[in-house]
């Protein structure tokens, strides 16, 4: 079976996306699922895309337009019309850019069926966000492209229930994304992150790991973490990724809290230095205002980290599971559960097992890769 999987790029600073696609491409190739990902090249031209090693990966030039439509590359489409017939399937990864478009209508054109995953984009608070340019959007130029899928892919309950407000009785498949546990089984020594930053030393470290923009709730995090930290003083929070539009404001609220002491803003950080944060972190924190699914919580269940997440992450397994705590979105919240989950080491260890045993069963690559070739099958032959 040959699945082309297109999406806008493989740059890390587009966050999840691009790390799905070069995963899933991993564990489908395990399977006997061969891929191809289409994707276009960096913005800035260096080519610093994430490597996908068991998947042909095509990035075309970006066109002139793309400043405006995301991805937009006349090249990608013209290669589309000519190749996408020698694929079982096309699997388009999220809505609304220049690339999503072009691949469902060669995938239409040429009678290949093309399953649809939206990762978040059918979140009420994500089509809030240009309302009206996507109603456009919708109307003048997906012209119902969008429903015609085979299939939709959720990543969760929530999700599903997204995705069916917004489309016109398409199938929809629910498949979590996954992590590969052996990549977080043996983690950097604690002390590494401590070197790179030494003002954690002695400290409980709160991690949040993601782009800085306003809809991942760093302000109720940061709001939260103050009233924590005025009862404790062993405290410290390492904001890292890349800067969404919020990194101004976020460190504005430190400095109006008093935190500067106490909250270390580290800018992106990939590989080892990741993996040293992740090992150093007593607690991964997340207080989004909505998720569809984020990598980054896996990843740290897999390093055996607990969370502490709000209900908007639409993750309640990780409560249930004993693997961390969910929230309201209030300040004062956050900071009850920070305090009591470091104020108990026994209970830091349990959720530290149960955060494990999580990412090495139902959300492993192994068990991902295997419900999405199953979809794949049915929707080939159906």
């Amino acid at each position: 079976m040959r699945i082309l999987h297109v999406v806008r790029g493989l740059e890390p600073e587009l966050g999840g996306p691009p790390r799905f696609v070069v995963a899933l491409t991993s564990a489908l190739k395990l399977l006997g699922v061969d891929s191809t990902v289409y994707g276009t090249e960096a913005e800035t031209g260096t080519g610093s895309a994430i490597s996908a090693p068991d998947a042909e990966v095509r990035l075309f030039k970006r066109g002139r337009f793309s400043r405006y439509w995301p991805g937009h590359s006349p090249d990608m489409r013209r290669e589309l019309g000519r190749a996408v017939s020698q694929f079982d399937l096309v699997h388009i990864h999220e809505l609304w850019h220049y690339p999503n478009h072009v691949a469902a209508g060669a995938a239409r054109r040429n009678d290949v069926p093309y399953l649809i995953s939206p990762l978040g984009t059918f979140a009420p608070t994500a089509l809030g966000k240009g309302r009206l340019k996507k109603g456009v959007y919708s109307a003048l130029v997906d012209r119902g492209l969008s429903n015609r899928a085979a299939s939709y892919h959720a990543m969760t309950d929530q999700e599903a229930q997204d995705t069916a407000a917004n489309t016109s009785n398409i199938p929809i498949d629910i498949v979590p994304i996954g992590v590969d546990p052996n990549e977080f089984a043996s983690l950097p020594d604690p002390g590494e992150f401590e070197r790179l930053y030494p003002e954690v030393r002695g400290k409980r470290v709160v991690l949040f790991l993601g782009r800085l923009n306003r809809i991942k709730g760093l302000d109720i995090l940061i709001k939260g973490f103050a009233r924590a930290a005025r009862s404790r003083d062993d405290l410290h929070l390492i904001i890292a990724g890349p800067d969404g539009g919020y990194e101004r404001a976020a460190r504005e609220l430190v400095r109006r809290e008093s935190l500067d002491s106490s909250v270390s803003f580290t800018g992106p950080i990939y590989g080892e230095t990741k993996l040293a944060a992740l090992s150093r972190a007593d607690v991964f924190a997340l207080t989004s205002y909505g998720e569809g699914f984020s990598v980054a919580l896996l990843e740290a269940l897999a390093a055996s980290v607990p969370l502490i997440i709000s209900r908007e992450c639409h993750f309640p397994e990780v409560a249930q599971s004993g693997a961390g705590v969910e929230i309201n979105l209030v300040p004062q919240e956050f900071a009850m559960a920070l305090t009591q989950v470091v104020g108990n080491p026994s209970l830091l260890a349990n959720m530290r097992s149960n955060a494990r045993a999580m990412a090495t069963g139902s959300y492993s690559w192994d068990s991902v890769g295997i419900a999405f070739k199953e979809v794949y099958e049915r929707i080939s032959k159906s």
